[in-house]
C-alpha cells in the first residue's frame, strides 16, 4: 500500500506541475521537483527487496509512514488544487450571470416571440458551473430549480420541446375543424350546437396555451430571481481571493511534504545501514551456516470456498469438517480440496469419507478416479464412466469429447459426489468440469492435491470482472509506475499477467459471438479476497461492495505535521463507507455503479477519479465539480453540451450514451482525453492545437472526418465513423481524408453507404488501399452496402488481422476471394448475408485461426465451404443462432481436423 500510495503522489504531481506547460502554472518549480525526487527515490526503495532482520518491524513502521504522508498530501493537494479551478469556474459564473440577467428580463416581458429553444441551451451551460462558497439558501433554490426543470439537462429536453409541439397540432386542428365545418351541412339546431361546442374548445385551448405560456414564465422568472440573487451575495466576487489562497497553500504543502519525505529517507537509509551491519555481525559468527531458504514440512491446507482453514490431515476433526461442507445445505456445486505433501495420508482420508456410509446415503451417485503424473484424459473419462457403473468404453472411435458428453448425462439431474485423487495440474480440472453439471442439488467433488494453486484454481469465486474494468480503474487511480516507452493501458495488463502467473487472480475467457471475440474476465479466490479486505483494511485502504456499487475510499487521517513525525502514528477509527448515500466526509476515490441500481442522492466525492453510472441519478450538479475525474461513464442521455469541459481537464475517458447531434464537442478543454465513446456519432471541432493523447474515437459523424480534424489528432489507433442522419449536409472527401490517420490500427464504419468511396479505390488501382491504411489490423463494417469485390480490395491490406462483416455491410449472391488476399487473417466473422456461393480454398485465408457466424444458414449460403477444413491454423468456429445444416457443416469440419489429428479445433454452438 505505501508504494502504491506514494505512486498515486507522484501521478497528481506529475498530472498538474512539472509539464512544459502544466495547468497548474508556478513560478518556481523547485519545491515540486524537489518533493518528486524523495517520492521517487522513495518509490524505488520500496521496489526493493531487502533482508533486515531484526529491524524488519523498524521497516513496516516507515512504510506506514510513507503511506499516511502519501495520502495526506495527495488530498491535502488535490483539495486546493480544486479550489483553484473552481476560482476560474465562478468567474466564468459571475460573468454569466451578468449576461444572462438582461436576457432573461426581455424574455419574460416577451414570452410569445423569445426564442425558448436558446434559452433551453444557455441555462444548463450557467447552472453546471461549480462555484464553492456558495450560501446555503442560494444553494437550496438552485437545487430545487434544478430538481423541478431536470429535463433541461438532458440531451432531448423532450417536456419543454413538447410544448411547442402541442401548439403546432393544436393549430392544426383549429384550421382543420374550420374546413370541416364550412363543408358539413347540417340542420340549424346541430349548427348551432356545433358552434356552441367549437367556441367552448377554443376557449380551452387559449387556456392551455396561456397555461403553457405561464409555465415557461414562471420558469424564466425563478431562473433570473436566482440569479440576481447570486449576483447581490457578492460570493462571486471572490474567485481571485481564492484562487491566491491555493496557490499559497499549496507552496506551503510542498514546503511540508518536502521535510516528511526527507526525514522518512534519512530514517530509512538508518535501518538500512543498521540492517547492513547486523548481517554482517551474523555472518562473522555463524560462517558455516546454510545461504538457501527454509523448507517447512507437514503443513496441510484444508481448504472450501466458503470456509477456508489451514490444518492438519489425518485426525477426526478433519474429517467431521470435510464431511459438515460435503453435506451442507448449499445448493451449489461446490469442491473441497485436500492439499498437502505426498504420503501424509490424503486419499487415505478421502477414502474413509468415500466409504462412510451418510456420505453414501446422501448422495445419488459417487465416482472415483485418479489422475496421477501422466494425465490421460481418455483413460479419466473412462475410468469415471467405469466407477459411474456405465462400464468402459471399448469403441476406439468414440472421441474424447464423446466420452465427456457420456460422463455428464450420467450425472445430470443427480446429487452426485465426485472424488479426483492425486491432482498434479489446473489442466485437468480445466478438461474435467465440463463434465459435472451444477443442477444446484447439492453436488459436491473432492479433490486431494500436493499444489496448493491447483486447489485456488478450483475453488475460485463466480464472481468476474472485465479486464477492461480493471485496467480502466487502474489507469484512472493512478497506481501504475509511468513509463515513458509504454503505455498504461499496456502496463496495466503487464500487471494483471503478473497477478495471474503468481497465482493470485484467475483468468476466466467468456466466449461472446456478438463482440467476435473473447473477452477475459478475471476471478479472485475467496481465500485472497478476505486477505485483501484485511489488509486494506490495515493500511487506511477500505474497499466496499454494497448492493451492486463498488468503491475505493480512503480513511481520513490526522493532519500531519514534522514535529510528531517521530512518534507512532495512530489513525482514525474504521469506517466502512455506504455507497447509497456518499457523504462530505468520505475521501471515495472512486465509484463504480455495476448495474444501476444503487443511489447516489448526494455525491459529496470531491476527489473522485472513476465514475461509472449505469442508471438516472440526479448529480449533474455535482459532476462539473469533480475536478480530479479521469474516467466518467454515464448511460443516460445527458447534455454534455452544458457540462463546463474546462472544469474536467483530467478526464482521460469519456463514455456517453448519447449526445445532441446540434452541437460539435470541443476537447480543447480536455488536454489529457485519451479515448471518447458515444454510442451515438457526434461531431468534433477541430482544436486549435495538436490533441496527442486522443487514441481512440467510437463514433465520429463522418461529416467531421476532415483533414483539418485528422492533421490535429495524429495519434488515434482506433476509430468508429457512423451517419447521425440528423443533417442532410454532404460531407466530400471524408473517406480519403483518413489517410491523415497514419497510425490507425483498428477501424469500424457503422450505416455509412461506402459503395461511392470504393467506385473511387477501384478506379485508381488494387494497392490503393494498403497505401491508404498501412496500419490498419482490425476492420468492422455494419450496414455498409459494399459488394464481395469491395471487399477483394479489404483483402489487400497487408496488416489486416480481424475482419468482421457485420449485417446489410455486403451484398451479393457469389464470392470467391481473389488469390494472394487475407495473407495475414486470423479472425473471421459474418452475420446473416445474401451470399448463395461462397467458393473458399485453404490458399484463400491461409493463417485463418478463428471463425465466427451468426444467424447464417437461412437465406444464404446453407453450409461453411469444406475447404475450410484444409486450413491447418484453424482453432475455433463459434455459431450463433445459425441453422441446423450449418452446424453441422460445421461438425463435419472438426471431424475431418481430427482426421489430419488436430484435436484442437473448438467447435462452440
Amino acid at each position: 500500500m505505501a508504494f502504491a500510495a506514494v505512486t498515486i503522489l507522484m501521478d497528481t504531481l506529475h498530472q498538474h506541475f512539472p509539464q512544459p506547460t502544466p495547468r497548474f502554472p508556478l513560478r518556481n518549480k523547485t519545491k515540486v521537483k524537489l518533493l518528486y525526487k524523495h517520492l521517487s527515490s522513495l518509490q524505488t526503495c520500496l521496489e526493493q527487496d531487502f533482508k533486515v532482520g531484526e529491524c524488519d518491524e523498524a521497516i513496516k513502521a516507515l512504510e506506514a509512514q510513507m503511506r499516511d504522508v502519501s495520502v495526506e498530501l495527495r488530498f491535502q493537494i488535490e483539495h486546493q488544487l480544486r479550489l483553484f479551478y473552481l476560482g476560474k469556474s465562478m468567474k466564468v459564473r459571475l460573468h454569466s450571470a451578468q449576461k444572462l440577467l438582461p436576457i432573461l428580463n426581455r424574455a419574460i416581458k416577451d414570452i410569445k416571440t423569445m426564442d425558448f429553444d436558446s434559452m433551453l441551451r444557455i441555462l444548463p451551460k450557467h447552472f453546471m458551473l461549480p462555484v464553492s462558497g456558495m450560501p446555503a439558501h442560494i444553494k437550496k433554490r438552485v437545487k430545487s430549480f434544478c430538481t423541478q426543470h431536470h429535463t433541461i439537462f438532458y440531451r432531448h429536453n423532450i417536456y419543454y420541446k413538447n410544448l411547442y409541439r402541442k401548439e403546432e397540432s393544436n393549430d392544426e386542428q383549429e384550421s382543420k375543424d374550420e374546413q370541416d365545418s364550412k363543408d358539413e351541412e347540417e340542420s340549424e339546431d346541430e349548427k348551432e350546437s356545433e358552434d356552441e361546442q367549437e367556441s367552448k374548445d377554443e376557449q380551452e385551448k387559449k387556456g392551455e396555451l396561456k397555461s403553457k405560456d405561464e409555465q415557461r414564465r414562471c420558469m424564466l422568472y425563478e431562473a433570473e430571481s436566482i440569479i440576481r440573487q447570486e449576483l447581490r451575495a457578492s460570493y462571486l466576487n471572490k474567485y481571485m481571493k481564492q484562487r491566491i489562497e491555493a496557490r499559497q497553500r499549496i507552496r506551503q504543502i510542498f514546503t511540508q511534504g518536502i521535510k516528511l519525505t526527507s526525514y522518512i529517507k534519512k530514517e530509512l537509509l538508518k535501518v538500512k545501514n543498521a540492517a547492513y551491519h547486523q548481517s554482517k555481525i551474523s555472518q562473522n559468527n555463524n560462517p558455516a551456516s546454510p545461504t538457501g531458504g527454509n523448507i517447512t514440512v507437514g503443513d496441510d491446507l484444508l481448504q472450501h470456498t466458503s470456509k477456508p482453514a489451514i490444518k492438519m490431515v489425518g485426525c477426526d476433526d478433519e474429517f467431521n469438517t470435510i464431511m459438515d461442507n460435503l453435506k451442507q445445505q448449499s445448493s451449489n456445486r461446490e469442491i473441497v480440496s485436500i492439499v498437502g505433501m505426498g504420503g501424509i495420508g490424503k486419499t487415505t482420508l478421502a477414502r474413509k469419507i468415500y466409504g462412510d456410509a451418510s456420505i453414501i446415503s446422501h448422495f445419488d451417485c459417487q465416482a472415483w478416479v485418479t489422475i496421477s503424473q501422466e494425465y490421460n484424459s481418455r483413460q479419466v473419462f473412462q475410468g469415471l464412466l467405469h466407477s459411474l457403473g456405465r462400464g468402459v468404453c471399448k469403441n476406439d472411435e468414440t472421441t474424447n469429447t464423446e466420452l465427456a458428453e457420456l460422463v455428464y448425462r450420467c450425472l445430470k439431474h443427480q446429487r452426485y459426489l465426485i472424488v479426483i485423487d492425486d491432482t498434479w495440474s489446473i489442466d485437468v480440472w480445466g478438461d474435467l468440469q465440463k463434465c459435472f453439471p451444477d443442477d444446484n442439488n447439492g453436488s459436491r467433488v473432492l479433490l486431494t492435491t500436493r499444489l496448493k494453486n491447483v486447489a485456488a484454481y478450483v475453488s475460485a469465486e463466480d464472481y468476474e470482472v472485465y479486464e477492461d474494468v480493471i485496467v480502466n480503474f487502474w489507469v484512472s487511480e493512478g497506481f501504475l509506475k509511468v513509463l515513458r516507452s509504454e503505455r498504461l493501458e499496456d502496463v496495466a495488463r503487464k500487471s494483471l499477467q503478473d497477478l495471474v502467473d503468481r497465482n493470485l487472480v484467475l483468468i476466466c475467457e467468456q466466449r461472446n459471438i456478438i463482440a467476435g471475440g473473447l473477452s477475459k474476465a478475471y476471478q479472485m479466490h475467496d481465500v485472497l479476497r478476505e486477505l485483501a479486505s484485511r489488509e486494506a483494511q490495515k493500511e487506511n485502504l477500505l474497499y466496499s461492495k454494497q448492493g451492486n456499487g463498488m468503491g475505493l475510499r480512503y480513511k481520513i487521517i490526522p493532519r500531519l505535521n514534522s514535529s510528531r513525525i517521530s512518534q507512532p502514528w495512530s489513525t482514525t477509527q474504521s469506517r466502512i463507507c455506504s455507497y447509497k448515500s456518499l457523504t462530505h466526509s468520505s475521501n471515495t476515490s472512486s465509484f463504480i455503479d455495476v448495474y444501476g441500481y444503487t443511489k447516489l442522492v448526494h455525491m459529496h466525492s470531491k476527489f473522485l477519479r472513476a465514475l461509472v453510472l449505469h442508471g438516472f441519478l440526479n448529480i449533474l450538479l455535482e459532476i462539473a465539480g469533480l475536478v480530479h475525474l479521469r474516467w466518467l461513464k454515464i448511460a443516460c442521455d445527458l447534455n454534455i453540451y452544458s457540462l463546463p469541459l474546462f472544469m474536467l481537464r483530467n478526464l482521460q475517458k469519456l463514455e456517453l450514451h448519447s449526445y445532441s447531434s446540434c452541437d460539435s464537442l470541443d476537447i480543447c478543454g480536455l488536454p489529457q482525453l485519451r479515448n471518447l465513446s458515444i454510442r451515438e456519432g457526434i461531431a468534433l471541432v477541430p482544436p486549435r492545437s495538436v490533441h496527442h493523447n486522443l487514441e481512440r474515437i467510437r463514433f465520429l459523424d463522418y461529416r467531421s472526418c476532415t483533414e483539418e480534424l485528422f492533421v490535429r489528432i495524429p495519434n488515434v489507433k482506433t476509430l468508429g465513423v457512423t451517419s447521425t442522419h440528423h443533417s442532410e449536409r454532404k460531407a466530400h472527401n471524408w473517406f480519403e481524408s483518413l489517410a491523415y490517420l497514419y497510425k490507425l490500427e483498428e477501424l469500424l464504419f457503422c450505416g455509412i453507404d461506402l459503395q461511392p468511396e470504393f467506385k473511387t479505390l477501384h478506379s485508381v488501382g488494387i494497392l490503393s488501399l494498403d497505401k491508404f491504411l498501412p496500419n490498419l489490423k482490425k476492420l468492422q463494417l455494419f450496414d455498409t452496402n459494399l459488394r464481395w469485390k469491395d471487399v477483394d480490395l479489404i483483402g489487400t491490406l497487408s496488416k489486416l488481422e480481424e475482419l468482421k462483416l457485420r449485417a446489410w455491410s455486403v451484398h451479393g449472391r457469389r464470392w470467391e476471394p481473389r488469390d494472394g488476399g487475407f495473407h495475414g487473417l486470423k479472425f473471421l466473422a459474418m452475420t446473416s448475408c445474401d451470399l448463395q456461393c461462397w467458393e473458399v480454398t485453404s490458399g484463400h485465408f491461409p493463417v485463418l485461426e478463428y471463425l465466427a457466424f451468426m444467424y447464417m444458414g437461412y437465406n444464404g449460403v446453407k453450409e461453411i465451404p469444406s475447404d475450410f477444413a484444409d486450413i491447418a491454423t484453424l482453432k475455433s468456429i463459434n455459431l450463433f443462432e445459425c441453422s441446423n445444416q450449418f452446424m453441422s457443416s460445421a461438425k463435419r469440419i472438426q471431424e475431418e481436423q481430427r482426421e489430419y489429428g488436430n484435436d484442437a479445433l473448438v467447435v462452440d454452438m
